[in-house]
């Protein structure tokens, strides 16, 4: 069963996050030539603000959920009532916070948007930003019981579902009216459609469990989520800081603005997707491994850890070698050469991205785990070493030097924090054996990106931009491709990759003759 609902929940999270991927590209190329520059930047910084004071969750949502695994291994249906309607209760807060909040962000949010000649009203804007956020809070608990139950295919069919419909409103809306307020209006509503959707759904397929109050969460799960909250609130920090500051800065750097926040943005709008189409999958069997470290031994979840990991780092190494080699020239075929960066912020960029999404396979074990108090300093130290570095790279280096201060901080993590409480305390396994598992990757994907990029970008051109953009993403994903497997072919990991989609197609096979 743990296995049928991962399969499940990867399929529909890619087949749903391509087409959200899709509706959203198609709606920011309008975006951007309905509403320009200006309005893509300060939506770019005010996401940043956002994101920031999301901090005031405190990571409760993680530690709710890593108690839920546990209850519905074990089917406690009373105690899962019990921790919902704490988790609403604390959201309710949690909403009040971010009020208060905003209310103090928004006195130095003219200190903070820097060059802005249009008429826009910012704080208007980024009231309509706190009000789209909040929404999330208040139906937080219901997505929480189908994350799991390991249903996280629901959600993402819900999301799409609600994203399409509004997306395509925003698009005829922005044609007729050219209007950023009403743009922001529909996302809202979009997020109303969807929660309320997904609360619906809990409603009916969880009659067993209450929403109401029931009585007082059991103390020792109180203790947990309280012990593993103190952890959560510095990784959440750290989280918010290293991922959310870049536009920021470049917005309160006088030499950049909230100009080159559009520009940087739109790189990021094509590599977050890209990310988060991955992540998809990757979350989509976070539920999974939280049930298999419940039920198996350490040599066991070890061994499921590297066929996780060799997945990412294949799909990882693949995606940012066909990136370096494509980018640029879709970027000039979504909005135009004149929003083409310099490639020293291409290859900082993908760079950045092979250091954090190799992080991912580390990311689900820890959560699946429960580690979050253990290392609760590590992303403290992580945060400040961000800020440090992003500041004075982005004097000395410009643009490129906020993503290096983002790669600089995150060897916290790979240097300290996987070995210990990873390898040690989840597989107890040691330093050696970490360095073996990762070191071969590092190689291979210095390999793959720089073959991609001076072979396939630099000596193979064509002057028709659509010709170049699918001769290259074939050639990069080949070359790359054959690179990696040439390396693994050997691996206990790619002979049990190779026997499992083999004996799943047999099997899909025999169904469809017999």
């Amino acid at each position: 069963m743990r296995t049928k609902n991962s399969i499940i929940n990867v399929i529909i999270s890619v087949i749903c996050y391509s087409l959200t991927i899709i509706i959203s590209f198609i709606l920011k190329r309008y975006f951007i030539f309905y509403l320009g520059n200006e309005c893509l930047g300060i939506n770019g910084l005010f996401s940043n603000i956002i994101s920031m004071m999301s901090i005031a969750e405190l990571g409760i949502g993680n530690a709710i959920v890593y108690n839920l695994y546990r209850l519905f291994s074990k089917k406690k249906y009373n105690e899962i009532s019990q921790i919902v309607c704490f988790h609403k209760r604390i959201y309710y807060f949690i909403i009040f916070i971010i009020v208060v909040v905003g209310i103090f962000v928004s006195l130095f949010l003219d200190k903070i948007v820097v060059g802005i000649t249009s008429k826009l009203n910012i704080y208007v804007i980024f009231w309509l930003f706190i009000l789209d956020s909040s929404i999330s809070y208040l139906f937080a608990n219901k997505k929480a019981v189908l994350i799991a139950d390991q249903k996280n295919f629901v959600i993402n069919i819900i999301h799409t579902a609600s994203l399409i419909t509004i997306s395509i409103l925003q698009i005829i809306f922005l044609i007729r009216f050219h209007n950023y307020y009403i743009h922001l209006l529909l996302s809202f509503l979009l997020h109303i459609i969807e929660y309320l959707s997904i609360s619906i759904y809990v409603n009916q397929k969880y009659e067993f469990i209450s929403f109401n109050e029931i009585g007082n969460l059991p103390n020792s799960i109180k203790s947990d989520i309280v012990t593993k909250v103190k952890g959560l609130l510095l990784h959440k920090i750290a989280s918010v800081v290293v991922m959310g500051t870049d536009n920021i800065i470049i917005a309160m750097t006088k030499t950049l603005g909230i100009i080159f926040v559009g520009y940087y943005s739109n790189y990021l709008t094509v590599i977050n997707c890209l990310n988060s189409f991955i992540a998809q999958a990757f979350d989509s069997v976070t539920s999974s491994v939280g049930n298999l470290l419940v039920e198996t031994n350490k040599n066991k979840s070890y061994e499921v850890y590297k066929q996780i990991l060799f997945i990412n780092a294949s799909i990882y190494i693949i995606a940012c070698s066909v990136l370096i080699s494509v980018l640029p020239t879709f970027i000039c075929l979504w909005i135009g050469e004149n929003y083409i960066l310099d490639t020293s912020v291409l290859f900082v960029l993908v760079i950045n991205l092979y250091v954090q999404g190799m992080k991912r396979t580390c990311g689900i074990f820890q959560t699946a785990a429960g580690i979050f108090y253990e290392n609760r300093y590590v992303p403290l130290f992580e945060a400040i070493l961000n800020l440090i570095f992003s500041l004075l790279f982005v004097k000395l280096f410009g643009l490129m030097g906020v993503c290096l201060g983002t790669i600089v901080s995150s060897f916290v993590h790979w240097g300290y924090s996987f070995p210990k409480y990873i390898y040690g305390l989840v597989f107890d396994k040691g330093t050696i054996d970490y360095i073996k598992d990762y070191l071969i990757y590092v190689i291979i994907f210095i390999i793959s990106i720089l073959t991609n990029y001076y072979v396939v970008y630099k000596i193979l051109s064509f002057k028709t931009v659509i010709l170049g953009l699918i001769v290259n993403l074939l050639l990069s994903f080949t070359i790359s491709s054959l690179i990696f497997f040439a390396f693994l072919f050997k691996s206990k990991e790619f002979r049990f990759w190779k026997n499992f989609f083999l004996k799943y197609f047999d099997r899909i096979y025999l169904k469809n003759k017999i």
